[in-house]
């Protein structure tokens, strides 16, 4: 079984496409160009600047198509309103008037810098470990088919959140050293380990979430207690959405599902899938149409206030003034549900067990440090560890 490479391939910034990057180094670091060598101090910041088409040195003439930092880091960059600390090796180049970001950091840092991105620190350790391992499992596929022309992955949500630090909180170190370098596998491959905050109680397909074929280990169904409740009930509970006339129409509108000066008349759920999701949603402006509620969701509910449109997981009612979302659950509802493995390991399942319910059929993995070599050299075995 072929391994994970130590450097995973990141893009930075990569929803907020920032025009300028603030680099600084605790150690001295250089800047080179094809053009150029220039040398900085440690803690010493610079800043790099779109310039029609190439990158230039902020209050210098020089620009080049590509910078790359030298030295050992680590790494302070600014960008955006905000701030990432790693080791490792990072490159800006332009991309269509925005820099282009992308960074080389160790495996484990890179796992360290996405769980509290993707998790809250109160979850239970097993929960915690499960999510490691998902995290981990979701890396080493994007490494066999990248996600990103340039990367195997960015730090936007569709890829994996990351907010990288140097000095990771305790939690994070656990549930690192918990699930002890483990990935999940199907038929030897790296598993699709996605995940959600809260099924609602019934796990969704990635056919029918994500369109395509049909994942084996991740047909959904029931994800219910033996007495027949919910794993994860109460969290977050049911959810309501009211959506004003105007604003469903200004909603839709910049969604582009309707047309300058078009009104929305009407709103319905057109079609459900076997779970209850919606599947497709039918709405009328200058004439009826239909699309899948998987196309329509992330254009729309991302604009809206916390939570708002939660889930696909929902009644469409109308009102005297506009239309309500009543539902349950949070996120697509594919693989891990995290509160649902939060309630398991509150019940005493260990992480492996918790991943079995999610990801049925798959199996555990690991790989381990071969001591005398500079890098991390990956030894792949059909079992997990002892203590799985």
């Amino acid at each position: 079984m072929n391994g994970l490479s130590a450097q995973v391939e990141l893009l930075l910034f990569a929803h907020e496409r920032p025009a300028a990057l603030e680099v600084a180094a605790l150690r001295d670091w250089r800047l080179r160009s094809s053009l150029v060598t220039r040398r900085f101090q440690a803690s010493r910041s610079t800043a790099l600047e779109c310039r029609a088409g190439s990158v230039g040195l902020k209050g210098e003439a020089t620009a080049a198509a590509r910078w790359q930092g030298e030295g050992d880091g680590p790494w302070r960059l600014r960008a955006a309103g905000r701030v990432v600390t790693l080791r490792g090796d990072w490159e800006v180049s332009d991309q269509g008037g925005n820099l282009r970001v992308k960074v080389r950091l160790p495996l484990e840092d890179y796992v360290a810098g996405v769980l509290p991105a993707e998790i809250t620190a109160d979850a239970p350790a097993a929960a915690l470990a499960a999510q490691a391992v998902c995290v981990r499992s979701f890396t080493w596929r994007a490494s066999r088919h990248p996600r990103h022309e340039a990367a195997w992955l960015c730090d936007a949500t569709h890829c994996q959140r990351f907010r990288g630090t140097l000095l990771p909180a305790r939690w994070v170190t656990r549930a690192l050293a918990a699930s002890a370098h483990v990935v999940r596998t199907w038929d030897g491959q790296p598993a699709l380990t996605v995940w959600h905050a809260s099924c609602g109680g019934h796990g969704a397909s990635a056919q029918a979430a994500f369109g395509g074929t049909a994942v084996p280990y991740l047909l959904g169904g029931r994800d219910t207690r033996p007495d027949g409740r919910a794993w994860c009930e109460g969290a977050p509970g049911p959810w309501r959405l009211t959506l004003p006339r105007d604003h469903a129409e200004a909603l839709w509108r910049s969604g582009g599902l309707l047309g300058p000066g078009e009104s929305l008349v009407q709103l319905s759920v057109d079609a459900r899938e076997p779970d209850g999701r919606v599947r497709t949603l039918r709405w009328a402006g200058h004439a009826p149409r239909v699309a899948l509620a998987r196309e329509v969701w992330p254009r729309l509910g991302p604009t809206l206030p916390w939570p708002g449109w939660a889930s696909l997981r929902f009644d469409l009612n109308p009102t005297s003034e506009g239309w309500q979302f009543t539902g349950q659950g949070l996120g697509h509802g594919v693989g891990l549900c995290q509160a649902g493995a939060s309630a398991r390991a509150r019940s005493g399942w260990s992480f492996a067990r918790i991943l079995d319910a999610y990801f049925p059929g798959t199996r555990s993995a690991h790989w381990r440090l071969v001591r005398g070599q500079r890098s991390v050299v990956p030894s792949w075995a059909d079992e997990g560890p002892p203590g799985l």
